[in-house]
């Protein structure tokens, strides 16, 4: 028997509806309102969307369970399409130096703490996560961590592996090779073998990586069936956005420094350029012209870009919040970025990041009356309940207060 669930009679309902693709320019503020607004929702997968009166006289909506949203903003669960869940304690680790063998880390232990950390991403409205590993150059200590990500899928959130190449690239050869092929012969088909990763992030900065080491890696990661996403370091690598252009990288992230004419270039692209704010704001890193992009009709994504001892939240609540304050967003458009645009970065946008018909039903009721009002409050948790393929996965406890 089909499992039915009404959402119904919420003030304002945020579809995100439109066309598939990321969301540009104008379109970018435009956030599907419906007034008096409910979603039906049939074995995890949207029904029908459309104002109460509508879809309550539907068949199907007559014996569902019923989930009341008056008064409240309903829309899609946030995309965080950047975050470190897993942290080794081997980030930066390249390899056997002076005698001393990679740390490993414990699977069990890295499990725990990132089931952890997702619970908090759940509870903060996040239905989808990316899960980046440690940037290690150890074959075992990379599959571990893999493995401990791919073991949180099908958990309150979706999580999206991406394998990170390291930041900075060791002299010594790695089993004999060198370090570009150890990764074209050795770690790349494992990865893809096993399933482990639908991505690699790769970072490239002036001190990184060239930009034919950095073409390279592209192409092998995509010969090996690895889609690429670019982190872009505050001192960029002069050639890296017409490349990643030509090359269908999927985002660029952290870009920090764009200037008009780069903006006209990604434009007409299909790149999605995800900003950070919160890392910006913890790292005092310069502010990306995110106005600029926006007009100039870039596709811009919003991320929390959460890791350890360096961006310490995971809240995408206080990233719109922040991007509203400091990048010069409106609500709608940080919104947009949030949810639909996340979910293009990460190659998701048929499945996931609004509320149209056939997709899951990942989704959200904050406790608010208005959407505008999530940019007033900063590290404030306003949500209510969060729903996974409609599921609740998230409701938040009632404060019980004394008998007078």
């Amino acid at each position: 028997m089909a499992k039915t669930v009404l959402v119904r009679g919420a003030r304002q309902l945020l579809t995100l509806n439109g066309p598939p693709g990321p969301r540009r320019g104008p379109s970018l503020g435009n956030v599907g309102l419906i007034e008096d607004g409910s979603i039906l929702i049939v074995n995890g997968v949207i029904a029908s969307v459309g104002p109460t009166r509508r879809v309550e006289n539907l068949a199907e909506s007559r014996r569902a369970t019923e989930i009341d949203a008056t008064g409240r903003v309903v829309m899609p669960a946030f995309v965080d399409s950047n975050t470190h869940l897993l942290d080794s304690g081997a980030s930066g680790n390249l390899g056997n130096h002076e005698g001393h063998e990679p740390k490993r880390p414990n699977v069990r232990r890295l499990g725990i703490e990132a089931r952890r950390i997702l619970t908090g991403c759940v509870r903060h409205g996040s239905g989808t996560v990316d899960a980046h590993s440690g940037c290690g150059t150890d074959e075992n200590v990379e599959l571990r961590m893999l493995r401990a990500a791919a073991s949180l899928d099908q958990q309150p959130a979706n999580v999206v592996p991406t394998y990170s190449i390291p930041a900075a690239r060791p002299d010594e050869p790695l089993d004999g090779t060198t370090y570009l092929d150890w990764l074209d012969q050795h770690l790349l088909p494992r990865i893809h073998s096993k399933r482990l990763a639908q991505f690699v992030g790769i970072t490239c900065g002036t001190e990184r990586l060239s930009l034919n080491d950095l073409q390279r890696l592209i192409e092998m990661c995509q010969r090996h069936g690895l889609m690429v996403r670019l982190q872009v370091e505050d001192k960029e690598l002069a050639g890296a956005i017409p490349l990643a252009i030509s090359k269908h990288v999927l985002a660029m992230e952290g870009l920090n420094r764009v200037s008009s004419e780069e903006a006209a270039v990604l434009a007409v692209s299909r790149v999605v350029a995800t900003l950070m704010p919160a890392t910006t704001l913890q790292t005092r890193a310069e502010v990306p012209p995110a106005r600029m992009m926006i007009d100039a009709g870039v596709a811009v994504a919003l991320a929390s870009g959460f890791r350890h001892h360096r961006s310490g939240t995971f809240n995408m609540q206080m990233v719109i919040a922040l991007a509203c304050s400091s990048l010069g967003m409106t609500t709608a458009e940080a919104i947009s970025a949030a949810t639909i645009n996340g979910a293009c970065a990460l190659h998701m946008g048929d499945r996931v990041g609004s509320l149209q018909f056939g997709k899951d039903a990942d989704l959200l009721i904050l406790n608010v009356p208005d959407y505008r009002e999530m940019s007033w409050y900063f590290g404030v948790n306003l949500v209510s309940l969060s729903m996974r393929k409609g599921n609740v996965v998230y409701n938040e406890s009632q404060v019980q207060w004394p008998a007078a």
